[in-house]
């Protein structure tokens, strides 16, 4: 349980965190709802055969790390499995044989059929696809943290696949509805962005930050210049904040300044002053002012042969 003393977001970012593993325990995750447990196998655990668990086609992890699964299958040769994994049935196939499908600890799952193991404990649970997907999402954050974008496409896959509201997803989480919001709004990186964030271990609140710049070019160019120059979130947002205010000055134009004439006559006034400057100068200028149609024509005739330096 979180204590009192942590705020509505503290929490919401701790269940992606150790802190937060340590917090909520898997078991406690797993028996909150006794409803989604088989009543016939709620006290029980199940020796089955490891080829008859399919994987979860929800699995939000998408790259497992083989050293560690190589380390874990030591561990497990050592001391046994300790936890048993969580399943549920599956269709029956041609020879009416009963196969299931995993929900939690595929990473044990792994290790045993890497060990050769022909069965694992399990635990069968009655749960629906969406509640399957919802425990493999849980299990995976609560046992080794995956990455935010994965976190972020899981509980994406969630919401499209079973039509549920941010709401929704994040009560079923035990989240803010904020927290699912910033989640779903780093999807909009592009999967070139999000191998270059990975690789170059920016943290989620750099990604976020990122998404104050609509060109992707321009993302790319700051995601290097992020990591060339080692900056932190704050500096991250000072230097998207700056680049973001250049771009607004030089796009504004310089006002159009607009005289507005009350009289014409104080038109026909300066041109009359500018004819006489010329006359002035000794320039031989003519000029014509008629009314036809409603319009006044003003012809002004200069000789060709005064050069430029005398006008």
């Amino acid at each position: 349980m979180f204590t009192n003393t942590m705020s509505k977001n503290e929490a919401d970012e701790g269940i992606f965190t150790r802190a937060g593993k340590l917090r909520r325990s898997w078991q406690a995750l797993e028996f909150r709802d006794g409803k989604f447990i088989d009543t016939r196998d709620s006290a029980q655990i199940h020796m089955l055969e490891t080829a008859r668990i399919r994987a979860n086609p929800a699995q939000p992890r998408k790259n497992f790390d083989d050293e560690a699964i190589i380390s874990l299958a030591n561990s497990i040769r050592e001391h046994g499995i300790i936890q048993p994994i969580t399943v549920r049935r599956s269709a029956k196939s041609q020879d009416n044989s009963v196969f299931f499908e995993l929900i939690a600890g595929e990473r044990r799952l792994r290790a045993a059929k890497l060990l050769g193991m022909e069965k694992i404990p399990c635990i069968i649970a009655d749960v629906d696809d969406c509640k399957s997907a919802e425990l493999s999402l849980v299990e995976n954050t609560q046992r080794e943290d995956l990455n935010f974008f994965e976190e972020a496409a899981a509980i994406g896959t969630l919401i499209e696949a079973h039509s549920l509201t941010q709401e929704q997803i994040a009560e079923r989480l035990g989240v803010s509805q904020s927290f699912v919001a910033n989640k779903l709004r780093i999807l909009r990186l592009t999967p070139e962005e999000r191998a270059k964030i990975l690789e170059y271990s920016l943290t989620e609140r750099h990604t976020r930050a990122l998404l104050k710049v609509s060109s992707v070019p321009e993302r790319m160019a700051i995601i290097e210049h992020i990591h060339a120059h080692d900056l932190t979130v704050a500096a991250t947002e000072a230097y998207i904040e700056q680049k973001n205010s250049k771009k607004v000055s030089s796009s504004k134009r310089a006002p159009i300044k607009r005289i507005i004439l009350k009289d014409m006559r104080i038109f026909y006034n300066s041109v009359d002053r500018a004819i006489s400057t010329i006359k002035q100068a000794g320039i031989n200028v003519e000029s014509e002012r008629s009314e036809e149609n409603g319009v006044t024509v003003l012809t002004i005739r200069i000789p060709n042969n005064v050069s430029r330096e005398t006008l």
